[in-house]
């Protein structure tokens, strides 16, 4: 068994990839994992700093630079692209996460061990966001026609989204207070969220790929159109838990360009799979 863990790194690693490492490096067995990293706008002294992390531990880690910034998914994918040209095929399980991530269980490797890779080509862990909110599963259904009506209105006009947002965290505090805790079984789930997805041989010999056909915030939606294309189910799977420090990376996009970057994920995804 073995396991690729592929990240991506911008800026100062010490910041968060440094973490991750340290925290892989815990692990049972990680001996078996390789872990590939995306330097996006690579600089002289992030590749310093990501070689001296490396140079520190016994993981196998490559480092692969990118002079722009090609953001989460896109990068990742490139990344695997050439993983997989080195080794000349797929691992048993490949997880894909932001770099602001922690495992706080050494025994990842050996839960991976124990779960059918057929069963279960694509698995959500149970992510705990630093304030204690779980944020899987990201959804247990499909979008309805009012959450696709919401997110319309949101992004035909960036004052609006303003209002919306607003309304939407005073929502969210007393949705949150009513309805407790999150999902604790494992369970099928529409899509899960995207600071942390497992996927197995499997999945890709069932033709599975990753979709970078966009820069932010469109992971999570088309792992799970692509779910639905190859007809394979995505699982919530809470024993394998990971602590995530939210927004460590997007908190220093300034708001505007996050917002033009979601709006094109946002229109790209409702043509793609023949919507």
């Amino acid at each position: 068994m073995n396991l690729w863990v592929i990240t991506v790194n911008f800026g100062d690693p010490n910041k968060s990839t440094k973490v991750l490492i340290d925290s892989l490096s815990l692990c049972n067995k990680a001996d078996l994992i390789k872990v590939g990293i995306a330097d996006n706008s690579s600089t002289h002294e992030s590749s310093n700093q990501l070689k001296e992390i490396k140079n520190q531990k016994k993981l196998d880690i490559k480092i692969f630079q990118n002079e722009k910034n090609l953001y989460y998914w896109p990068a990742a994918k490139k990344v695997l692209h050439k993983l997989k040209n080195i080794n000349n095929s797929y691992p048993d399980w490949l997880m894909i996460c932001n770099n602001d991530i922690t495992f706080t269980d050494s025994d990842l490797l050996n839960k991976l061990i124990k779960i059918n890779k057929k069963k279960y080509p694509i698995i959500g862990p149970d992510i705990i966001s630093s304030s204690g909110k779980k944020i899987n599963p990201f959804l247990i259904d499909s979008p309805s026609f009012l959450k696709n009506l919401y997110w319309k209105i949101y992004y035909s006009s960036y004052v609006l989204s303003i209002f919306l947002s607003i309304i939407n965290k005073l929502w969210k505090k007393f949705f949150i207070r009513l309805d407790g805790k999150k999902e604790e079984k494992m369970k099928q789930v529409y899509a899960v969220h995207g600071a942390a997805i497992f996927f197995s041989s499997y999945f890709f010999e069932r033709g599975g790929w990753l979709d970078d056909n966009f820069e932010l915030f469109g992971e999570e939606m088309t792992v799970a159109k692509i779910a639905q294309t190859l007809d394979i189910p995505i699982t919530y799977f809470p024993e394998i838990k990971i602590l995530h420090h939210e927004h460590t990376n997007t908190k220093n996009i300034d708001r505007k360009t996050t917002y033009k970057k979601g709006k094109k994920s946002f229109q790209y995804l409702q043509t793609a799979f023949n919507k």
